[in-house]
């Protein structure tokens, strides 16, 4: 409660209690006894003497020390501390602030340490504002120490950059930083040096690229500087599939870098970590970098069925493919794990031999789905897939594309040409491709992902045409599960409720689900995770900061100079006291009362 509201308070408590004692109460007249009479008299003679005079004094004193009591325990009054405060305080959380420093801490948490100290000082009704470096409040303006203490807690050195915001005049504004990655000090800010010399060697750039003459293959680049102002030796070490790729022991001079591009031929894809031992710096955090490579090896795809040539004699121009082909009794041996009477596929059922990473059905259909995304063309009627109808003559209609997908990627249908086609009922499916009312391809909507060619390849002229390379090729590309990797920041994001999440350590990731749909995930830095959806694997890279700016922890000299911390004593609050007073004075009264020391 502001001053002259509490001043306020007290004048007319006291008015009240006041009025309410000197009231006097207008008797009714009664007829009584002589005697009587005498000794109303007496009586009043007796209040006139100064005893009474004293007793109605300390009756009224008492009167006023409680209520007066109720009113400053209410109005939260205070002893000391000075008049109240606006402040802003920034505390930096770029990531130099992650450098640990002499005491075995680190730089933000010597920031938040100095920031709950200022919030704990002065007046409780000072006015705080907490920023973190990216510009934001974290706690808009309060007197609330224990929401601004809780929020300091949750503060974490994740920021890429420092930018300060506009402040009101009339308001004290503090930076708490080591100044790193401050470029300017403008007007009215003040600076809280937590800054302490410190060396760091880090990996400044970790990338995993397709080579350009094969783009099956891939390379890792790795980048790792020293920051700081001596020399440092340590290893470089690459690890992926649970075993360690490469191992380098390097020794940098203060500002030197490392660069090296390194073959990932015999590694078969999956998470990649790149890692510094034996640095001993005060940056740990970019002693790791993680990154996710495609799979490398040969891709198996089954031609199943007769009147499969034309996709065969594709395949086999596609580096890095190996193609089989069987008929339905032998897929079905192999299914059934059967190694008898079906020939030449007998001995790889008897092998246990794995399933392929695709399989193209042409005019045949499996009793069950795949256990892998298929293609299937002009498939018979089947329970779980699709029925099929009567052949349909399609002259004149052209092919028209009525949804994007990845499979019709730079594909020109205006060149095609199909005379007849099933009409297939598509219940629960995604049409792609249509001609009139019939569709010609379409999709699963959920797994397992198959997709139907409604048309025989020998009732069009899509074997001889441009697009069916293309088809054949992001065919290739559909039958991966997994998409491009994303690249994000550490922190919670939000991904569909019907997604999983397999983390770090090969285990389902919680996922919490949100009021307005889908699911919160919280993710840690330099970590890959896999988000699984619809049959599909998305890579999340989750890394720090990238780039050189993000390991400097050291400042040139005498850069900026910091101003002592704006110390003042903390303003006792009175209630603590106040409240046992009152009840010492509210039994004191009572006892008086009933003794006739008080009127």
């Amino acid at each position: 409660m502001a001053s002259w509201q509490a001043w306020l308070l007290l004048a007319l408590t006291a008015a009240a209690i006041l009025a309410i004692f000197l009231l006097r109460i207008r008797h009714r007249e009664v007829v009584v006894s002589s005697a009587l009479l005498w000794q109303r008299l007496l009586e009043k003679r007796r209040r006139r003497s100064w005893l009474e005079l004293l007793r109605r004094l300390l009756s009224l004193l008492l009167a006023l020390a409680i209520g007066l009591s109720l009113v400053l325990a209410f109005a939260r009054a205070e002893v000391g501390g000075g008049p109240p405060r606006r402040l802003a305080l920034v505390v930096d959380t770029t990531a130099s602030m992650a450098a640990r420093t002499a005491d075995g801490g680190t730089r933000l948490a010597r920031a938040r340490a100095l920031a709950a100290e200022i919030v704990a000082g002065g007046s409780g009704r000072d006015s705080f504002t907490l920023y973190d470096a990216t510009g934001w409040p974290v706690v808009a303006a309060t007197s609330d120490r224990g929401v601004l203490l809780r929020a300091l807690d949750a503060m974490a050195a994740d920021a890429e950059g420092l930018r300060l915001p506009s402040i009101e005049p009339g308001v004290q504004a503090w930076l708490i930083s080591d100044g790193v990655s401050l470029r300017r000090l403008p007007e009215p800010w003040h600076l809280l040096d937590v800054y302490e010399p410190a060396d760091n060697v880090g990996i400044t750039a970790f990338e995993v690229r397709a080579v350009p003459t094969d783009a099956r293959r891939h390379e890792a680049f790795v980048e790792v500087a020293n920051l700081g102002a001596r020399e440092r030796a340590f290893e470089l070490r690459l690890r992926g599939g649970g075993r360690v790729l490469f191992r380098r022991a390097l020794t940098l001079a203060a500002g030197e870098r490392y660069r090296t591009h390194l073959d990932l031929s015999p590694f078969a894809g999956g998470p990649l970590r790149a890692e510094l031992a034996g640095t001993g710096d005060a940056l740990p955090a970019d002693d790791v970098a993680s990154a996710f490579v495609p799979d490398q090896t040969d891709r198996d795809v089954w031609l199943v069925g007769a009147g499969s040539e034309a996709f065969a004699e594709v395949l086999a121009r596609i580096p890095h493919v190996r193609v089989t082909r069987m008929s339905a009794a032998e897929y079905r041996a192999w299914l059934q794990g059967r190694g008898a009477g079906v020939g030449g596929m007998a001995a790889a059922a008897a092998a246990d031999r794995p399933p392929p990473d695709g399989l193209i059905f042409v005019g045949e259909a499996p009793p069950e789905p795949p256990v892998v995304p298929a293609l299937f063309v002009a498939p018979p009627s089947t329970p779980w897939l699709a029925a099929r109808g009567p052949a349909m003559t399609l002259e004149p209609a052209l092919p028209e594309r009525v949804a994007e997908a990845a499979v019709l990627q730079d594909l020109d249908l205006h060149d095609l040409a199909v005379e007849r086609a099933y009409a297939y009922r598509v219940d629960g499916a995604r049409v792609l491709v249509r001609a009139g009312e019939v569709p010609l391809l379409f999709e699963s909507s959920a797994p397992p992902r198959w997709l139907v060619l409604a048309f025989a390849l020998t009732d069009s002229d899509l074997p001889q045409s441009e697009a069916f390379p293309i088809l054949v090729d992001n065919l290739l590309a559909w039958f991966d599960p997994f998409l491009p990797a994303r690249r994000v920041q550490p922190g919670v994001h939000v991904v569909p409720a019907d997604s999983r999440v397999t983390g770090p350590d090969g285990r389902y990731s919680p996922l919490r689900p949100l009021p307005g749909g889908g699911a919160a995930l919280s993710v840690g830095a330099d970590k890959v995770y896999l988000l699984q959806r619809a049959g599909r694997v998305q890579p999340w890279i989750v890394a720090r900061p990238a780039g050189a700016e993000a390991s400097i922890v050291e400042r040139p000299a005498e850069r900026w100079r910091g101003e002592p911390p704006p110390r003042r004593a903390r303003a006792r609050q009175l209630w603590p006291w106040l409240l046992p007073a009152l009840l010492l004075l509210l039994a004191l009264e009572g006892f008086t009362y009933h003794r006739r020391i008080t009127v």
